[in-house]
Parts: C-alpha cells; sequence; structure tokens
C-alpha cells in the first residue's frame, strides 16, 4: 500500500505541476487562446480542418498535397477528430496538442522511475517539460510534438520489454513523420548489441512491422499521388558535403550556444567523465538495461537531420533524450543524497524557464513566436475597420495566410475588403502589408508609390501598413512647340 500511495502522490505532483506551468504560459503569453501562425497557420492546422470537413482518414488522397506535403497523416488525424469531438478552434487544438504532450512527459516519468525514486521521478519529468524547446512546441499543430511522444513510448516499452507496445508504438511515429524512420533501426542494433544475438521475434515487432507499415503509405502515395515521397521534400535532401556542414552547424548552433545549453553539456561532460572513470559498473547498465537505445536514438536523429532540411524544431524527438541522459547521470552521481539530486534538477529547471522567451528573434523553439502573433492580430484588427472597406490590400506569406481559412484560424477576419499577392496585381492595389518576421525586406520595391499609414509593434515582431500616394509627374510640361 506504502508504495503504491508514492506512485500516485509522485504522478499527482507530474500532472499537478504540467497543468501549472499551462496555467503560467497561458497567463505569460496566451498560449492556448492564440490563432495559429506560420506553418501551423499555412499547412498544418489547414490539414487537420480539411479532414475535420470532408471525413477523418489517414489514406493520402484525403488531404491535398500542398497541405499534406507528403507526409503521412495521423497527426492532422488526430487533430482533426479533436475538431469533430470539440469544434474547430484554435483552442481546441492547442489543448488536444498540450494533453498529448502531457501524456509523452509520463512517459519520460516511468523511464525514470525505473532508476530512481518516484518523487525524483517527477521532478525529473517536469524539470523536461518546462524547457523551451518542448514546452513551446507542446501546445502547436506541428508533427515534431507528436513525433516525440511516440519515440518516448517506444523507448518506454523497449526498456519494460514489451514488444507489442513498442511495435505500436513505432507504427505511430512512422506514420506522423519520415524522421521516425531512424527509430527501427535504432532498436534494432541496440537490441543486438544488448543480446549479442540475433532475435527473430524483436525484429518483427521492432523493425519489419513498422517498416512495412510506412511501406504500405508510401506505395498507396505513389499509387493515388504519382510520388513515394513529396517532390519538395525530396528535392531539399543533398548529400553533398558542403549542404551536410550546414546543417551540422546550424544544429550545433542551435543545439550548443541557444537557450544556455552550453552550461547543461558541459556540466554533463563533466558528469559523464566522473562516472566512466569511477564508476565502471555504470557503464556496463547502459548495456545491461537497454539505455544504450538512448545515445542510439540521438546519433540516428542527428544523422537524419545533416541530411535534410534543417529546422530546429525538427530535433525535438531526439534532443529531448540528451537531457534524459542528463537527468540519468544526475540521478546517478548523487545516488543516496536526495537533496543535490532535487538541486540539480531544480537548477536545470530555473535555465529551461530563463530561456522561456529570447524577446530579441523570431523562433518557434521559444514563446518568442507569441509577440509575432500579437503583432499580426493587431493589424487584422486594424484592417477589419471601416476605413478599408472596399479596398485591395496587398500582402505576402506569412500575413496572407491568415486569410487562407478565415473561419477557423482564430484571426476574426473580417470580408469587407480584397486581398491579394503584392507582385500579381501591384497597379491595383490600395494597400500594402509588411511583416517582421516575414515579407519587411520588400518594403524599398514599392516606396515611390506608399508611404507608411500605420505599424503594430510587439516586442521585436512589427506589422505595417503601407496606403498608396499619388506620384507627381515631375518632368516638363509640353508646349506644343518643336525644334526643327
Amino acid at each position: 500500500m506504502w508504495t503504491w500511495n508514492k506512485h500516485k502522490s509522485a504522478a499527482l505532483l507530474l500532472f499537478s505541476g504540467m497543468v501549472l506551468f499551462y496555467i503560467a504560459i497561458q497567463c505569460l503569453y496566451g498560449v492556448f487562446t492564440q490563432p495559429y501562425f506560420w506553418d501551423e497557420l499555412g499547412v498544418y492546422s489547414l490539414a487537420s480542418m480539411h479532414l475535420y470537413e470532408n471525413g477523418l482518414s489517414l489514406l493520402p488522397s484525403s488531404v491535398p498535397d500542398v497541405l499534406s506535403r507528403g507526409h503521412p497523416l495521423l497527426c492532422s488525424f488526430y487533430f482533426g477528430l479533436a475538431f469533430k469531438l470539440f469544434g474547430c478552434l484554435p483552442l481546441t487544438a492547442h489543448i488536444a496538442a498540450a494533453l498529448l504532450n502531457m501524456t509523452g512527459f509520463y512517459f519520460a516519468y516511468r523511464i525514470l522511475l525505473k532508476y530512481t525514486l518516484p518523487i525524483n521521478a517527477a521532478i525529473g519529468a517536469l524539470t523536461l517539460f518546462v524547457q523551451p524547446l518542448f514546452l513551446s512546441q507542446s501546445v502547436l499543430i506541428l508533427p515534431e510534438m507528436p513525433l516525440m511522444v511516440m519515440t518516448l513510448g517506444a523507448v518506454l516499452a523497449y526498456l519494460e520489454d514489451r514488444p507489442v507496445l513498442l511495435c505500436l508504438s513505432l507504427v505511430a511515429a512512422l506514420q506522423i513523420k519520415e524522421s521516425a524512420l531512424i527509430l527501427p533501426l535504432a532498436f534494432l542494433i541496440t537490441d543486438l548489441l544488448h543480446k549479442r544475438k540475433f532475435s527473430l521475434s524483436f525484429t518483427a515487432y521492432a523493425f519489419l512491422l513498422p517498416v512495412l507499415s510506412f511501406l504500405l503509405f508510401i506505395a498507396v502515395q505513389k499509387y493515388q499521388r504519382g510520388y513515394f515521397f513529396y517532390p519538395l521534400h525530396t528535392e531539399l535532401s543533398s548529400f553533398d558535403w558542403y549542404f551536410i556542414r550546414e546543417r551540422r552547424d546550424s544544429f550545433l548552433q542551435f543545439f550548443v550556444h541557444e537557450q544556455n545549453r552550453l552550461y547543461i553539456l558541459a556540466g554533463f561532460i563533466i558528469l559523464l567523465t566522473a562516472v566512466i572513470y569511477r564508476y565502471r559498473q555504470y557503464t556496463r547498465m547502459w548495456l545491461s538495461d537497454r539505455l544504450l537505445i538512448i545515445p542510439m536514438v540521438l546519433l540516428g536523429g542527428l544523422c537524419f537531420t545533416v541530411l535534410n532540411f534543417y529546422l530546429s524544431r525538427y530535433t525535438v524527438y531526439f534532443v529531448v533524450f540528451f537531457y534524459l541522459a542528463v537527468l540519468l547521470i544526475i540521478l546517478y552521481c548523487f545516488k543516496g543524497r536526495q537533496w543535490l539530486q532535487i538541486s540539480a534538477m531544480g537548477l536545470l529547471m530555473a535555465v529551461g524557464i530563463a530561456n522561456w522567451n529570447n524577446g530579441k528573434i523570431y523562433t518557434d523553439v521559444d514563446f518568442s513566436y507569441s509577440q509575432h502573433i500579437k503583432s499580426k492580430q493587431l493589424c487584422v484588427s486594424e484592417l477589419n475597420k471601416s476605413t478599408y472597406t472596399g479596398k485591395t490590400i496587398g500582402m505576402n506569406f506569412p500575413f496572407v495566410a491568415v486569410y487562407w481559412s478565415k473561419l477557423y484560424n482564430g484571426f476574426n477576419v473580417s470580408n469587407q475588403y480584397k486581398t491579394t499577392i503584392m507582385h500579381d496585381s501591384f497597379p491595383a492595389m490600395d494597400y500594402l502589408v509588411f511583416t517582421h518576421p516575414g515579407n519587411i525586406n520588400d518594403t524599398g520595391k514599392y516606396m515611390r508609390s506608399f508611404a507608411l499609414e500605420k505599424e503594430f509593434r510587439v516586442g521585436y515582431a512589427y506589422s505595417r501598413i503601407y496606403k498608396r500616394i499619388e506620384v507627381k509627374d515631375t518632368s516638363m510640361p509640353h508646349t506644343g512647340l518643336t525644334n526643327h
């Protein structure tokens, strides 16, 4: 009874903590009630809305490829189902995303629970939860967080020796995004190193069935769409050393130098060196307890990242295991000294919270995106005024994406004016909209015919409305005389 109560209390602490942190970021940034933005606004929310309006399906042809981008549709299916059940609103999507994310960090708690006390495992899972990379992504309609949740579920199933759940988690991961292709191979290699022998049963669950499920998807996609992988994505992949180095450097810049991870990485290396030098049995434990899967997923994710188009959010599903490794090292190094364990995790948690919002540049791996959204909201509110009735407003991405799904995206757009892409019909436009981040660098092209009317600035982000002006003809008047 005592053991049950300890687990129950720790789980209650974990879920209570996650709810409180979600309340905090809602109060600070309004993330649950905010409209969609950027890729979420222009692609993934639209794919989910399409399934909501036209019927839930996992078949590639059920969503136009400009919205699916050739990705498997389990992520869009999940949010489309949430819309069916609770209404097609940004609030629905953000809560559905948060609930899925909480499930993922419960998996992290269960992983840590294998190696420490329940209270330490709960605090450790909360420490992961508040890191800006994970928390900022956890309320968005994007596939990276769901992929992270399924990857954590797969690792937990593997550590608990539950092959059926491992198989289901891997199948789900592969039906979310192609990045998961590294996972079956990572589990297969890890198990071969762990058992020192080939297991047909494990290979079927961890490799063959998940891979076959993905092959089935791309075979259907080839039949329905005419391609295995979305052409735009295959064009962005490159094995050229120049591009590999460029993506590697981008990853290292983000992973090492942003969000104070340099200090976390330095502390991890120091503790790891001490462990390897003083506690040889700990390194053997990583093999005997199958923990080799953690560095294997990290290595596989990094290899996939440098060979494909890179964005920082693409690293979510494997960088979480770096933080998990940091926690495991802390728990082992300070074993028997719970106050040191909790203090170290508290410090790591404080570093995460301190980096929730860089407040300087746009990114979607911390909460700086909330300033970008608020700036666009102010601009939309201005355009809804009667001043702009019957006018033609020129705009480009990302602002134009606000008008691709006016009913459901949270911006409350008015239908009293016409919108157009700037370069399509320049002479007919009465106003232009420029945004930072966005198309602000194009402003100079139009300054002879337009003047700044309004600016809406929120922190680093701003939106500007320019109004057409009359250009006076400064050439010499025609006199009617001619020279001979």
